[in-house]
């Protein structure tokens, strides 16, 4: 990610660093702070999108696991009603055939039904998060193409006076609000608050909408 920038005096580039102090050259713009800080949020947006691939295994296993203990207990039943038109020679089998009959079958039918009903609210949440990601994801990605389009340079003498290193900060609230509601999201909860992409009204294109 972007992390700071900072005028290469009598030049018209900016030396822009990441996280890791890796130094790059980009050619100066009034809205440089904007592109920098956008591309940090298309960047974790396409990480979140990429976490994704990984939570959808981990439902597959879910589906899978959930299936199999449907079938144990489905077998179980049925054979348990077999049994009981047998008449059985021991107390001890006896027992234990009342035992699961009333109490391991009957218990390990409701286990797998909150099961399913558990596995259906994480697809639904899993469904949420994508939908939102990839939402915002293309909207991120449509602000960085047009503030990379509508670059300006009328401050560029003002910014040349000041050799002071600049942080890229002002996508922070952005992707702490989108932490927690991802969170919220993982932790089962109703999310208090879902960030959206901030975007200037005055300089984008009117033809297209990106409140959500």
């Amino acid at each position: 990610m972007n992390n700071e920038y900072n005028y290469v005096k009598k030049s018209v580039v900016v030396s822009v660093t990441d996280e890791n102090d890796n130094p790059r050259l980009v050619e100066y713009s009034d809205n440089l702070e904007d592109i920098l800080a956008t591309e940090n949020i298309v960047e974790e947006l396409e990480n979140e999108i990429e976490k994704s691939k990984d939570l959808k295994e981990k439902l597959k296993d879910k589906a899978y696991i959930l299936l199999l203990l449907s079938f144990i207990v489905l077998f179980g039943i049925i054979y348990l009603t077999t049994l009981g038109e047998t008449s059985f020679d021991f107390k001890i089998l006896e027992l234990l055939y009342r035992g699961f009959s009333y109490v391991v079958m009957p218990s390990g039918a409701f286990a797998v039904l909150y099961g399913i009903y558990r596995y259906h609210k994480s697809v639904m949440r899993f469904n949420q998060r994508n939908s939102y990601l990839n939402e915002q994801l293309k909207l991120a990605k449509f602000k960085l193409k047009t503030l990379r389009k509508n670059k300006q340079k009328e401050k560029e003498q003002e910014i040349t006076q000041n050799q002071e290193t600049q942080k890229v900060t002002s996508h922070i609230e952005y992707l702490n609000q989108l932490k927690s509601y991802l969170e919220s999201l993982e932790n089962g909860e109703t999310p208090t608050i879902q960030p959206e992409i901030d975007y200037n009204e005055e300089s984008q294109d009117k033809t297209k909408k990106l409140s959500i």
